[in-house]
């Protein structure tokens, strides 16, 4: 190969980056802003829950102001105080405009808590909310407190 070639080569090369840098103009930042928008949670359940009554437990899922109707799983774990292990996980349904309901029936009076596990738009929200049923001593409230130091109740995890 000549010193022409060669300057030749070394023209193009240089072009070629020169092109495909300006070619992509693109914000990565930009791009993935819209697809990383937190899922927002937010629990629609009775203030009056009865133990052997049928309730209604629903979330109202949304990604900035829209609603999510297109998540690819949605349960609900459902446990009594301390008692996680014994939990029931149960898969929700889309009702309407980002609404997913579950029915359940609470055995007994009792502090419940409740997690939606929510897999929508390539995140995984876990928020917990605490539910009283039935009849509750305040002793009981102040022990469940006391022992988890709030931390099941409020927010959610984000992945």
């Amino acid at each position: 190969m000549n010193v022409r070639q060669a300057r030749f080569y070394y023209v193009f090369v240089i072009l070629l980056v020169v092109v495909a840098g300006c070619t992509a103009n693109t914000d990565p930042a930009e791009l993935s802003q819209d697809r990383m928008e937190v899922i927002d949670v937010a629990f629609a359940i009775s203030d009056e829950l009865k133990p052997n009554t049928l309730h209604e437990l629903a979330i109202h899922v949304t990604q900035g102001d829209e609603n999510v109707t297109d998540a690819t799983d949605i349960q609900f774990e459902i446990w009594q105080g301390h008692d996680r292990e014994q939990g029931e996980l149960i898969e929700a349904s889309h009702v309407e405009d980002g609404i997913y309901l579950v029915e359940y029936e609470f055995p007994e009076d009792g502090i419940y808590f409740v997690q939606a596990h929510v897999t929508a738009r390539g995140l995984h929200v876990m928020p917990t909310e605490r539910l009283i049923v039935g009849d509750v001593s305040e002793e009981e409230l102040e022990s469940l407190e006391e022992d988890s130091g709030q931390s099941e109740t409020g927010g959610g995890a984000h992945h």
